[in-house]
């Protein structure tokens, strides 16, 4: 246990006298009753958090990425180790890791009018109640809306919800215009409009709050434009402010044309995976998910996109 722990925090960029205390505590930390192993991730979680304390305020921010993980087969996940022991009362006596697999059409080709159409359907039902965006949380729904502002670059209209939640909607020409509503994740529009054009009726995001005007969670999902020969990619941030991303999923390698890790110019951490005209790529944090789906792109062009994203520091 002690040597992962050493390990994991070596694989932390962190100042040399900060990472060197971590590794001394650990060596001179007394013995203690055998304990279960404890998965890879589990091992770096800890030893983030461990840096977090040591380092303090005022050191370079630490980042861990709760991705997906490459292995293998199935023979290759390790075997859950944590068990509720009923302090957390939504959980089952359980939590098991999982493997997600790609389906028989995964690769299949599509066009950016179907990848789009379901935005495009709330832009044209904009101004009703016919769509409102799916339901707020389980059981949950939105009831009606009211339009803000329904003729500029940028639709905005409040959609409200059963037990006072309200949820406003940007419908922007350009995401660049509403930037400044979702500053969980950063984009530099500039780049990446030098790569791709935002497809018309094609960006939707929210921002939900409860009836006491906490912010619960917020998303973004934008449609590209990439070349002349029916290239195109989304971009998908969704951010949850009062709960966290899992990160227990598996995924095989050899389900994939590619599959592999990228680290982009601003350091995330992206599984790629690429099967015959799609290629994907994802980085989750403990709170903010980002997704990118693009269809007749390599991965270079792909990497290029998401050089162009980054996540606020602190």
């Amino acid at each position: 246990m002690e040597n992962k722990l050493k390990r994991a925090v070596e694989g932390i960029e962190l100042p040399e006298d900060a990472a060197a205390r971590i590794r001394a505590g650990l060596s001179s930390a007394p013995a203690g009753k055998p304990r279960r192993r404890l998965r890879g991730r589990t091992v770096i979680i800890a030893a983030a958090a461990a840096a977090l304390l040591i380092v303090g305020a005022g050191a370079a921010y630490v980042q861990v990425f709760r991705n997906s993980e490459i292995v293998g087969g199935v023979e290759d996940i390790p075997e859950p180790t944590f068990r509720n022991s009923g302090i957390l009362e939504d959980l089952g006596p359980e939590i098991a890791v999982s493997y997600s697999r790609p389906s028989a059409d995964f690769g299949t080709p599509r066009t950016l009018d179907e990848g789009a159409e379901s935005i495009r359907k709330l832009y044209a039902s904009f101004g009703t109640d016919e769509r409102l965006g799916g339901s707020i949380l389980p059981g949950m729904h939105w009831t009606h809306s009211e339009v803000v502002c329904g003729s500029e670059d940028v639709l905005v209209r409040d959609v409200y919800g059963e037990d006072g939640y309200v949820k406003r909607d940007y419908f922007p020409e350009d995401p660049a215009l509403v930037a400044g509503e979702f500053p969980f994740v950063c984009v530099d529009y500039d780049a990446l409009g030098r790569i791709a054009s935002p497809a018309p009726e094609s960006c939707y995001g929210g921002v939900i709050k409860d009836r006491r005007g906490r912010l619960c969670e917020s998303f973004i999902n934008c449609f590209y434009e990439a070349g002349t020969e029916g290239e195109w990619f989304s971009l998908d941030f969704t951010h949850l402010a009062e709960r966290e991303w899992s990160g227990s999923n598996y995924i095989f390698e050899g389900d994939w044309d590619e599959a592999y890790v990228y680290k982009n110019a601003n350091g995330l951490e992206f599984v790629i995976t690429a099967l015959d005209s799609r290629a994907d790529a994802e980085c989750t944090t403990a709170h903010t998910s980002i997704t990118i789906t693009s269809y007749f792109m390599s991965t270079a062009e792909l990497e290029a996109v998401l050089d162009c994203v980054s996540l606020p520091e602190g």
